[in-house]
């Protein structure tokens, strides 16, 4: 993780002025984004794809890894809120909007998922979008970095 990109990136984020950005190293995260479902607040996380700790093993494109970090599973299990999966995606045609928004349920609505199962669903979905669109997947660092369980190629 790089605090100078992740600090520029705060910056641009948090420039409209009505969204609070809360950063992995505040304390009490996990008890503050359950405070903020309770109290009807959207909730909106940055999957971090190659989590340095507590991530779950799912698959990616068909190759096992340690996918995404355990928040938005967990925040699931403890409040029941519903998970969408969202991306932007850039579109190609002059004379449309520039980008096109993806939004899909990732839980049910109807009952409580686990964590690893929230986590499992959002990368088959994100694997989906990346098979059908896969110019415009960008990640800047070893994807499958890990044992022998997480090195494979797509």
């Amino acid at each position: 993780h790089n605090r100078r990109i992740n600090g520029l990136f705060l910056r641009l984020r948090s420039r409209c002025g009505n969204l609070r950005l809360i950063s992995t190293g505040e304390p009490h995260l996990m008890t503050l984004l359950q405070q903020s479902v309770i109290s009807g607040a959207v909730v909106g996380l940055v999957a971090d794809q190659r989590p340095s700790k507590r991530g779950i093993h799912s698959t990616l494109l068909g190759v096992p890894a340690t996918t995404f970090s355990a928040g938005m599973g967990v925040l699931h299990e403890r409040t029941g809120a519903p998970v969408w999966f969202t991306a932007l995606l850039l579109n190609e045609r002059r004379g449309e909007l520039p980008f096109s928004l993806v939004l899909r349920r990732v839980t049910s609505g109807t009952e409580r998922w686990t964590a690893g199962q929230v986590i499992s669903e959002y990368a088959s979905q994100c694997g989906a979008l990346i098979r059908r669109h896969p110019g415009q997947y960008l990640w800047l660092h070893d994807r499958w970095r890990g044992g022998s369980e997480e090195k494979g190629g797509v």
